[in-house]
């Protein structure tokens, strides 16, 4: 397969809107076909010119249109190329901080019985993948930096652990639609600093799910995800 089929991308207000619908137009006419793995990010990067951050941006659309997923180790691999109506959330509705709750309540009522799916059928690998996903999380906390990519990677890797593609593909659909509505309403950007007690709560909240997940216990891990849920809430 001829991996050089991107256009250079012109800076603009919508960089991230253009190399989506790139990677959209490919797989609906057959450059990637089901099945694909689609170029890392970085050969993206090079080849379009923009940010790996912009590259991420596009492929976390994908994701949410439920056009691409992810394989943890593997890459990430197209599963349709029917751009047919699919459940979508217009950027227009993430002006709204009623919205952004009821997506974060959407994603309360699938994630938190996919962390008790995870602690009870992970695998070893699975659960290293997810170990991994919370340092890079944390890593990045270290920094004052937003972590809205490493914490979208944490809460999917959960879900892959749980064996049932659906619900990976839900929460990476749900997942995007919440950093969206975040980015709308609030302006976040990588910029922005966090507060060192706010590090460390979301620090001890990821790690209390990690752990649940680890013991194999079920019950915790759910109380541990609907915690970490509802302070989400709670700090908007």
């Amino acid at each position: 397969m001829n991996l050089s089929v991107f256009a250079k991308i012109q800076k603009s207000p919508t960089l991230a809107h253009e190399l989506t619908e790139q990677l959209r137009q490919s797989i609906k006419i057959g450059e990637f076909k089901c099945g694909d793995k689609l170029p890392a990010i970085q050969e993206i990067e090079k080849q379009t010119g923009v940010s790996r951050t912009v590259v991420r941006e596009a492929v976390a659309q994908l994701h949410a249109e439920g056009l691409v997923t992810s394989k943890q180790g593997r890459g990430i691999f197209v599963i349709e190329n029917n751009t047919a109506a699919k459940l979508e959330i217009g950027q227009f509705e993430f002006f709204n901080k009623s919205n952004v709750i009821s997506i974060l309540e959407l994603r309360k009522t699938v994630e938190i019985e996919s962390c008790a799916l995870a602690a009870i059928h992970h695998s070893a690998a699975q659960l290293n993948n997810i170990k991994e996903a919370l340092k890079r999380l944390e890593d990045k906390l270290a920094t004052q930096g937003n972590t809205t990519y490493e914490d979208i990677n944490l809460h999917n890797a959960i879900a892959a652990a749980t064996g049932n593609q659906f619900i990976q593909r839900f929460v990476e659909f749900a997942g995007t639609c919440h950093l969206n509505a975040e980015k709308a309403l609030f302006n976040h950007n990588d910029d922005t600093p966090l507060e060192n007690t706010l590090i460390k709560m979301i620090n001890q909240e990821h790690r209390q799910i990690v752990n649940a997940i680890q013991k194999q216990d079920p019950d915790l891990a759910k109380e541990s995800m609907r915690q970490h849920l509802e302070n989400s809430i709670n700090r908007l």
